[in-house]
């Protein structure tokens, strides 16, 4: 036999015994390999699809996946062992399950809760120059409203700001006797279309009136006054807000002041 040939000859042989072992190969892993299947539901038992199953294998650390179909049934097949297998999908509550994976197929079915509606609101506030805030804000500080003032009633403060119209109508019979409006005409009765709010809380009522002789200017150290369309975001009847700010100073210790009043046509106030 020539030297050529039996070169070819035996080049041949190697191919053959290399395709051999290789098809021995592989069919060891198909008899090595297993299958899971099974479909996703819901809680009422319809089916789910687009739903990702994710299996791992708990000692090698493999991961498979595979998505459930229209019908939402899923195949999967994987080599023996054991597998967290994991259904999840958004919306719903995620379901997780230990399966054992051997020659045989293993049927595993998921039901899946729907997730509760959670939402997260983060609110961050600080503090901002006057000159720099967006609306039309008005801000009446402690020794403007200490200064000169007997702190009888809210329209010795507020007087002089652009677009509040304060009136003291000396009726205490009628909401103290003050009327008070911001860019709106004045009510007839009663203070309305405004609302006071004292450190965060209304004290206008639910039907939009206020009476404006529970607040007590004494411990008022700041008031602001909240123009344009922006107040409606304080609730009803909301034309304008007025805003109070009280502090009571603790180095300061108790005194009693007393006020003695005197004026024409026999007025005396103590």
């Amino acid at each position: 036999m020539p030297l050529k040939l039996r070169y070819l000859v035996r080049i041949v042989c190697l191919f053959v015994l290399i395709v051999a072992a290789s098809i021995l190969t592989a069919s060891a892993e198909q008899d090595d390999l297993g299958m899971i299947n099974g479909a996703v539901m819901d809680e009422v038992g319809g089916v789910l699809p687009g739903v990702t199953i994710t299996a791992q294998n708990s000692s090698t650390g493999l991961v498979r996946s595979a998505v459930s179909g229209p019908n939402g049934a899923y195949t999967m097949r994987l080599p023996t062992g054991n597998y967290e297998v994991t259904a999840s999908v958004p919306g719903f509550q995620a379901a997780s399950s230990t399966v054992t994976v051997g020659s045989s197929p293993t049927l595993r079915d998921f039901t899946l809760e729907i997730a509760a509606l959670a939402e997260t609101v983060n609110v961050t506030r600080s503090d901002q120059a006057l000159a720099t805030v967006p609306n039309s804000v008005a801000i009446v500080g402690s020794d403007e409203i200490d200064f000169a003032q007997r702190k009888a009633s809210m329209d010795e403060a507020l007087r002089g700001i652009p677009g509040l119209l304060v009136q003291n109508r000396r009726n205490y019979g009628l909401s103290g006797g003050v009327g008070l409006s911001i860019r709106s005409p004045q009510p007839r009765f009663g203070l309305r279309g405004i609302a006071i709010v004292q450190d965060g809380i209304p004290i206008t009522t639910a039907d939009g009136t206020t009476e404006p002789s529970n607040i007590d200017l004494g411990s008022v150290r700041r008031a602001e006054v909240i123009r344009g369309p922006n107040s409606v975001l304080y609730g009803n009847s909301a034309g304008g807000v007025i805003s109070l700010f009280t502090e009571i100073d603790q180095t300061r210790r108790f005194t009693a002041r007393p006020d003695i009043q005197f004026g024409s046509n026999g007025y005396n106030r103590q």
